[in-house]
């Protein structure tokens, strides 16, 4: 592929890439336009704004601004002991990183050419969404009961949780560490096929579940006399229990992660006199829930990562393969356009110095006579 071929193509991916992404929200802004320029002068415009907003120092401007939303929650946590106004000064300064932020997000819905756009293109729109809705509420709040102070304290817890919310719109950056990309497509990649497992260890932990409560339903409480009298038996572990649906469930997750699961198998015993045959019941749960189950979703998502990890080499391999020949392709006619200008100035020199003078030659004896 020649270095103009190769750019041609990017130039061709790029311009249907813009077309895919803002044509229709263009063609409906557009549509009902007048006829005497005002269409071309609002493309012009809308073009420049959205280049504006896609572009790097927009970005970087509003990561500043996040940046600064942290660093208010970092000094006001070293300032503990702040008097009434500074602590109002604090809220009215994150009200207005709030409307910038709300600014942003407007912004994003505009540009993307609708709310439901929006959440499919951008990610940080969903965070901000959330994070809108509570500056809301609690801006209200602040201003109904602005002259009591004691709900302060409330107000600013809101605030901060604002401000956590908002770091997750950096998770995008991560993407850009070859490691974190790799898991990030991993867990992108792993959300269908472990749908279907997840139901299906959902299914065999119901099913011993109602086992469970069967067995061992409302046998294990704090005046157990076998539980009392075990000291083999931790403090507290009488709540893990089948005495309803719900603890049966926290228990056979207990189960399933093998964390001391023999405890748990000795009090159950316990509770029926020592009788070993309800150790079958674990016995057969491990077996299903560990041995089958846990052990196909791991082996399941080991796969799926080396997968993953194995596309995104070949992939950085491509990348680097095609810049490496479009530089050589670079270099190349750039030294084929040195060697023509160089070729071209020596045959301009060759032709001034045989082209013929425009003086009069005159002979040696007529100048002699």
């Amino acid at each position: 592929m020649e270095l103009e071929e190769f750019g041609s193509l990017l130039e061709a991916y790029e311009i249907w890439k813009y077309e895919r992404n803002y044509k229709e929200q263009m063609e409906e802004m557009f549509t009902n336009s007048d006829a005497n320029g005002d269409e071309s002068a609002r493309m012009t415009r809308f073009k420049r704004v959205t280049r504006c907003m896609n572009g790097p120092n927009y970005e970087l401007a509003m990561n500043i601004v996040g940046i600064l939303n942290v660093v208010t929650l970092i000094t006001k946590g070293i300032g503990e002991s702040e008097s009434l106004r500074s602590l109002r000064l604090w809220i009215f300064f994150q009200i207005g990183i709030n409307l910038i932020f709300f600014f942003e997000l407007i912004t994003d819905v505009v540009l993307s050419g609708g709310v439901k756009k929006a959440f499919n293109k951008k990610f940080r729109v969903w965070p901000e969404v959330l994070c809108q809705i509570l500056n809301i509420y609690v801006t209200t709040i602040f201003f109904i009961n602005f002259d009591d102070p004691l709900k302060y304290l409330k107000e600013v817890k809101y605030f901060e949780s604002i401000i956590f919310i908002r770091m997750t719109k950096l998770l995008p950056l991560l993407y850009e560490i070859a490691t974190m990309r790799v898991i990030i497509e991993t867990i992108r990649n792993l959300i269908g096929p472990l749908t279907n497992l997840i139901i299906v260890m959902a299914t065999i932990f119901y099913e011993f579940a109602i086992l469970g409560m069967l067995f061992f339903g409302g046998r294990i409480q704090t005046i157990t006399p076998q539980i009392i009298h075990d000291a083999s038996i931790p403090n507290n572990y009488y709540l893990v229990n089948f005495n309803d649906l719900l603890s049966s469930f926290v228990t056979l997750f207990i189960l399933i992660v093998v964390n001391n699961w023999y405890v748990i198998v000795a009090m159950c015993v316990d509770i029926h006199d020592g009788n070993k045959w309800f150790t079958f019941y674990f016995i057969t749960f491990y077996y299903f829930g560990v041995i089958i189950g846990l052990n196909i979703v791991v082996a399941f998502a080991i796969d799926m990562y080396s997968a993953v990890l194995r596309l995104d080499d070949q992939k950085q391999a491509n990348e680097k393969y095609l810049v490496k020949i479009a530089n050589q392709r670079f270099k190349k006619k750039n030294s084929i356009d040195k060697k023509s200008r160089g070729s071209h100035a020596r045959e301009t020199s060759l032709a001034e110095a045989e082209e013929p003078s425009d003086e009069l030659l005159v002979p040696e004896h007529a100048i002699s006579n």
